[in-house]
């Protein structure tokens, strides 16, 4: 992701801690695949109960995420404010479909895919403040808090009555920082 970051035509512009942020979650959401496995390779009715959720939890994230992704690449294309050219190319050798994907697992990642940066855009508070194109893509950024603090939180939940591996502590250390 710092790759994109790195050849993105706004760089300047957009915020590194959110940058750092995204690159976060890849991991992020490779260990919540993984703590989910676990939990359905565990023995016992209550694990059965954690994988559940945190499969729900996950499963309704990336529905809500699809969604929103594709209304805000749809709602942004009418406004002319999206380079469709450039989702089929690819960003710093990076193809802008894994951009798409990391959007639909954690919604921060819209702030790299190719947005067109107008005079008008470069000059609203929005994008100064956040990067963001846009109020609606910041606002549909935010979604990304339906899967990190449903893991976060379920991740806690579960350590308050199992003791966890190390699995599980990584995991929700990852998914408490992307709350940040």
């Amino acid at each position: 992701m710092m790759i994109v970051y790195c050849t993105h035509e706004e760089r300047a512009a957009l915020p590194k801690v959110s940058v750092f942020f995204i690159s976060l979650s890849v991991p992020d959401f490779v260990l919540d695949i993984l703590w989910i496995a676990e939990r359905s390779n565990s023995p016992g009715e209550d694990e059965r109960a954690f994988f559940l959720w945190g499969l729900a939890i996950l499963l309704i994230a990336c529905a809500v995420n699809l969604v929103v992704t594709l209304y805000a690449i749809v709602h942004e294309m009418h406004e002319n404010k999206f380079n469709h050219e450039k989702l089929c190319s690819e960003c710093g050798g990076i193809p802008s479909a894994f951009i798409l994907f990391m959007s639909v697992t954690n919604t921060d990642a819209l702030l790299l895919l190719p947005w067109k940066y107008d005079d008008d855009t470069k000059r609203s508070f929005i994008f100064e403040q956040t990067g963001f194109p846009s109020k609606l893509v910041f606002f549909f950024s935010l979604f990304r808090l339906i899967e990190d603090g449903g893991q976060a939180a379920l991740q806690t939940s579960y350590l308050t009555t199992h003791s966890g591996s190390l699995l599980t502590w990584v995991s929700m250390a990852f998914s408490w920082a992307s709350i940040a």
